[in-house]
């Protein structure tokens, strides 16, 4: 993690480098602690970029980490 870009009521989003590939990225982390994947995978925003993740004007989803 670089530095904190912002706050929000459910979540904080981070500037972050990808140490394998150099890459940055926008990292989302959850303020409720979260058991399975399967919860995480049922809130709405995660299922939109799972699905809509091939538009060039949506962001791509990297992955989901517990």
């Amino acid at each position: 993690m670089i530095q904190k870009l912002g706050e929000g009521t459910f979540s904080e989003v981070f500037k972050a480098q990808v140490i394998k590939t150099g890459e940055f990225v926008a990292m989302k982390c959850m303020k409720k602690k979260y058991t399975n994947r399967e919860t995480i995978s049922s809130i709405p925003e995660v299922r939109a970029l799972k699905n809509l993740s091939s538009s060039r004007n949506i962001i791509r989803l990297l992955d989901v980490i517990l």
